[in-house]
């Protein structure tokens, strides 16, 4: 093995003190020297590194911003953390050579420049750390993870712009959280994975019951396929562009934070087999729940964790998707923060509520000024919801 010095990210060679592995450890390494901080920032602009080096040590080229390039030797196993962290200079296409068996926690955070991400053939990448490409928001496009890849960190491409990401068949561990991938549209799984699905390019586990992402970028409508038992925590975080989901009867259980920050929803609707709701399932959205349970004391603490208006006791339909109709009185409306909103059933149009199941009574509607601010035409004093008397109403969909 060379016993050539270290190669600091200023481009002067180390002491065997300053350096990440000392002389004679059996690796080569680059080391940044925290003495060397603000001359490696400013003053370093490219750098060769020799093919002799295996391992780029923890925080090597950290905040090196005047760093344009970078070509990773084909010898190297090792990118340590924070190795390449803010070096918002570097641009365009970073190729990971087939040696590579770890990429380190933050290794390629806030590197803003970098606009596509490759994998050597015959990649040997086995984990890449939590944040390691965090806020590389120029990063775009699709991007296929190498076939030894077994795990995946938290964060690890948070805030990208990637569009569609294709997971291999040995990723066992998936931290990520996938939905704060705005643009992410699609999502595919190798079809020998033992651990996770896909279908129609939304994340599931291996069985199908459980929902672990829907892509933030995917779509503004989703119906979620019979058989799902479970929606994972986060599975649509942030999925602001999601503007009406469908659940079936067969979900019993919303992780925590499952729905955090879905804007753009307006109502969603529960069975009563649902008996887990997470922590902030439903928080910072303004959302009416529409759900057939009517043990209150049982679920209101769940429910009103994220501070939504509940409707409780509904009748479903026999599929449990959509609302047919509810008896109203003062103690089943639970108020939140939330406007009161309509509620949905995919393909149809909500047209009322009405006293009635043949629909001949006064007509009454939910808000005259439902979240957006668009004030329903022909609404009139005394057919807002509240006015309805007391009873059984019905929901007339067209």
């Amino acid at each position: 093995m060379p016993t050539a010095e270290p190669i600091a990210a200023c481009g002067y060679p180390l002491c065997e003190e300053q350096s990440e592995r000392k002389r004679g450890s059996g690796d080569i390494s680059i080391a940044y020297p925290r003495g060397f901080l603000r001359f490696g920032r400013y003053g370093l602009t490219g750098i060769e590194i020799p093919n002799s080096v295996t391992t780029i040590g923890r925080s090597a080229f950290y905040s090196c911003i005047g760093l344009t390039s970078i070509e990773i030797p084909s010898g190297v196993t090792t990118i340590g953390s924070s190795a390449f962290q803010g070096c918002s200079g570097l641009t365009g296409q970073l190729k990971i050579p087939a040696n590579v068996t770890s990429i380190g926690v933050s290794a390629f955070e806030d590197c803003t420049g970098l606009t596509s991400l490759s994998f050597a053939a015959g990649s040997k990448l086995e984990g890449i750390g939590s944040s390691a490409f965090y806020r590389c928001d120029s990063l775009t496009g699709a991007l296929t993870l190498p076939a030894d890849l077994t795990f995946i960190g938290q964060c690890a491409f948070a805030g990208s712009g990637l569009t569609s990401l294709s997971i291999a068949q040995n990723v066992s561990a998936i931290n990520d959280r996938l939905s704060a991938l705005v643009s992410l549209a699609d999502i595919t799984v190798d079809p020998n994975n033992m651990m996770y699905s896909s279908l129609n390019g939304v994340l599931f586990n291996k069985a199908g019951t459980t929902l672990i992402c829907y892509p933030a970028g995917k779509g503004a409508s989703y119906t979620i396929p019979a058989g799902v038992s479970a929606i994972g925590a986060s599975a649509f975080h942030s999925c602001t562009g999601l503007t009406s989901i469908t659940i079936p009867g067969s979900v019993t259980g919303i992780g925590d934070y499952a729905f955090y920050g879905c804007t753009g929803l307006t109502s969603i609707t529960l069975s009563n087999s649902v008996t887990a709701i997470g922590y902030r399932a439903f928080y910072a959205c303004n959302l009416t729940i529409y759900t057939e349970a009517t043990n209150i004391s049982l679920y209101k603490d769940s429910y009103n964790s994220s501070y939504c208006t509940i409707v409780w006791g509904c009748t479903l339909s026999v599929d449990k998707t959509y609302v047919v109709s509810f008896a109203k009185d003062e103690y089943l409306v639970t108020d939140g923060y939330a406007t009161l909103c309509d509620p949905y059933r995919v393909g149809y149009t909500f047209d009322g509520w009405y006293t009635n199941a043949a629909f001949t009574s006064t007509r009454y509607i939910t808000s005259y000024a439902p979240p957006g601010g668009v004030w329903i035409a022909g609404a009139i004093p005394g057919t807002l919801l509240g006015y309805a008397p007391d009873g059984m109403l019905y929901a007339k969909w067209v």
